[in-house]
């Protein structure tokens, strides 16, 4: 009852700015009207000039705005919030963010960035029908002023589309240069390999060699996989924390490979339309031969195909 009285409120005061083209911010039952200062979609600060006083006001504290005739939501993220300009049909969920970026927003909690090669992977998502060819951002935008599909089974289609495990993922690391093959085995569970550049040093030996490598494999056990999807956060292509018994082997200059086992705990995010991954891991590893032990912690970013 709350919520439909705050509508109707709004409704009733702010139609009359709307046709005067006023700017606006609506913050819970308040409205406070005047001119907008300064570039409103770069910062996460307000400003607007309103009887002759500068006001400002913190982006995740408002509830939307209305400004040069359109309306805006707030995407309330308390590092960088911003305005969300819905396009298409409401069930699709389809927004412009901070005047730029296209995204896709998921039962009213995650969103996914779209890029302009994929228009046709969302639309056959958001459509339940297959789109094929090179899709350009008017056809886009056209397409989805014509979705007849109900927001339920929209979502529905994207829980379907985010619990996709390809057979084999391709990563590209460029922060750690590494390159890698994870393995489908189950829902829940991979295998990850991947041949890596570092600068560790020797690795149990002494070497003068600036770069080394290493190889290791992983059995990643991905736990919380339902609970996220339930929560709407990614978990396309095996996302989220995982836990998994590990193998190394260590290459020095001038030396025989050394060979370690252990046990990894990490966290790996693919984008749901993007070739995007970022991946943090920890774990810790130990050399029969020489009995010692070591820790290693890495943090990659790259491409995954």
């Amino acid at each position: 009852m709350k919520k439909l009285f705050l509508l109707l409120f709004f409704c009733a005061n702010v139609g009359p700015l709307f046709s005067q083209s006023i700017d606006t911010v609506f913050i819970k039952e308040t409205l406070v009207n005047g001119e907008f200062r300064g570039n409103i979609f770069s910062t996460s600060l307000v400003k607007i000039q309103a009887n002759q006083k500068m006001l400002r006001f913190k982006k995740n504290k408002i509830d939307s705005l209305w400004y040069n005739n359109k309306m805006y939501s707030i995407h309330k993220n308390w590092l960088a919030p911003g305005l969300l300009e819905r396009i298409g049909s409401t069930n699709a969920g389809v927004y412009i963010m901070n005047d730029k970026v296209m995204i896709l927003k998921r039962r009213d909690k995650s969103y996914f960035p779209i890029s302009k090669t994929n228009y046709n992977k969302v639309l056959s998502v958001l459509s339940g029908k297959k789109v094929e060819g090179k899709i350009d951002e008017e056809a886009f935008i056209s397409a989805l002023e014509l979705l007849e599909s109900d927001k339920e089974s929209i979502n529905a289609r994207l829980d379907s589309a985010m619990r996709i495990r390809k057979a084999t993922t391709f990563r590209l690391s460029f922060l750690r240069p590494e390159v890698g093959l994870e393995l489908s085995i189950e829902p829940s569970i991979s295998l990850h390999s991947a041949f890596s550049v570092n600068g560790f040093g020797g690795v149990g030996e002494p070497t003068d060699a600036f770069f080394n490598f290493d190889q290791i494999n992983e059995l990643r056990f991905y736990f919380k996989q339902e609970k996220r999807i339930a929560e709407g956060k990614n978990s396309y292509n095996y996302s989220g924390f995982y836990v998994a018994p590990s193998f190394m082997q260590a290459f020095d200059a001038g030396y025989a490979p050394q060979y370690f086992s252990g046990a990894t705990i990490g966290w790996q995010d693919n984008g749901l339309f993007t070739n995007n991954y970022s991946a943090v891991k920890m774990g810790g590893f130990y050399s029969r031969r020489d009995d010692f032990y070591f820790l290693l912690v890495t943090y990659a970013f790259g491409l995954a195909f």
